[in-house]
């Protein structure tokens, strides 16, 4: 089976009106789009399944590419917008605005790949804990031209870590309060046998 593109053309040649008729085999081109098609499919699939979006901000041009699961980690429809690096530091808190900007820096100055962690806040006041991953891409001359990374939703397992660390801080003040309760009975029964004993030497 071959694909084939025709378009139909009018010439006049020695004052006679022709029709011309191009055909063009766009077979592999066509294979090449449907390899294309089911390569991202199988990519958003994966990125949906792990929770992963993944994104791109280009030096020179501005320009900023999220992927579909990136636009939904933070709460947004898919390809709803065209994305920004302004429109991203919006959803940073302040904190995290400085700390982020200085790890993007030590990343360009260095060419290390960056590691972070932090919270964005969505539209609907809701807040999503993210861990992000950074590496600076480089031209045929070296220089660097634009930035790619990777989100990772982690609010589930933060939220499980602030449950368990105030498990862990409530079981401690118990502890502590029990230790503290044993301590002064303790000492209450050592006053006592102390106050037998010198009864009982008195006598």
């Amino acid at each position: 089976q071959y694909n084939v593109e025709v378009s139909l053309h009018t010439i006049t040649q020695n004052g006679v009106k022709l029709i011309v008729v191009l055909a063009l085999d766009v077979t592999e081109r066509k294979r090449t789009e449907i390899i294309l098609q089911q390569n991202t499919y199988k990519l958003e699939r994966a990125e949906e399944m792990a929770n992963i979006g993944i994104w791109e901000w280009h030096f020179v041009t501005g320009e900023t590419v999220w992927s579909n699961q990136t636009y939904k980690i933070f709460g947004e429809i898919p390809q709803s917008f065209s994305p920004s690096k302004e429109i991203f530091f919006n959803y940073l808190y302040e904190e995290d605005k400085k700390i982020l900007t200085q790890i993007i820096e030590e990343s360009l100055e260095t060419g290390a790949i960056y590691s972070v962690e932090h919270k964005i806040k969505l539209k609907d006041g809701s807040v999503r804990y993210l861990q992000g991953w950074g590496e600076v891409l480089y031209d045929d001359n070296g220089v660097p031209n634009r930035l790619c990374g990777a989100y990772l939703d982690i609010t589930e397992k933060q939220f499980l870590l602030d449950e368990l660390k105030d498990l862990t801080t409530n079981l401690q003040k118990k502890v502590d309060k029990e230790v503290q309760k044993n301590q002064q009975q303790t000492m209450h029964i050592f006053q006592q046998s102390r106050l037998a004993q010198m009864g009982e030497m008195l006598s």
